[in-house]
């Protein structure tokens, strides 16, 4: 009997911790969002006020971001100053792709973020400029989406684990 009741305690904090990792991602998808948020809004500060080489701006970045997104510019900084890629979109979405494996974002979030790589090394500053704020807006949006949708899921999640849990060991008993 104490066996029965320790297995399903084990079961029933399973599948609850099963519900509180799911309503994690989300929270982990929207910080990760809003890394690359501050990281477009310093490059947008230090393409109008600093100037410079594409790679030495990328390079600013990544040391003053933390996360993903700092791990992004840095390595889209490496690509280009060693020109070990074919032009600044194509070091930019090998080093996002690099970056952001294993990340709790979507693909619409990363098509979104290489987006940005589109116009970088050919176009003029304000193209660049404009196309930063276009994925800030983007960022804006889904952050406040899902920021209520982890409100939402956090207690959905976590009751939906504990009911589950509780439903798998009344039918194992």
């Amino acid at each position: 009997m104490l066996i029965k009741l320790i297995g399903s305690i084990v079961v029933i904090f399973s599948f609850y911790g099963f519900g509180w990792y799911m309503a994690e991602c989300t929270k982990k998808r929207r910080e990760e969002m809003l890394g690359f948020k501050k990281a477009f809004l310093l490059f947008s500060g230090e393409t109008m006020y600093a100037g410079g080489a594409l790679w030495e701006i990328f390079e600013n970045i990544g040391k003053r971001c933390a996360g993903r997104a700092g791990q992004a510019f840095l390595k889209a900084s490496e690509l280009l100053y060693g020109k070990g890629a074919g032009g600044a979109f194509a070091a930019w979405e090998e080093a996002v792709d690099k970056s952001l494996d294993g990340s709790f974002m979507i693909a619409e979030d990363i098509d979104n973020i290489k987006a940005f790589g589109r116009c970088l090394g050919f176009s003029d500053e304000m193209s660049q400029l404009s196309n930063a704020d276009l994925t800030v807006s983007y960022i804006d949006e889904k952050s406040m989406e899902l920021k209520e949708l982890y409100s939402e899921q956090k207690r959905l999640y976590k009751s939906l684990g504990i009911m589950a849990g509780l439903l798998i060991v009344v039918v194992i008993i």
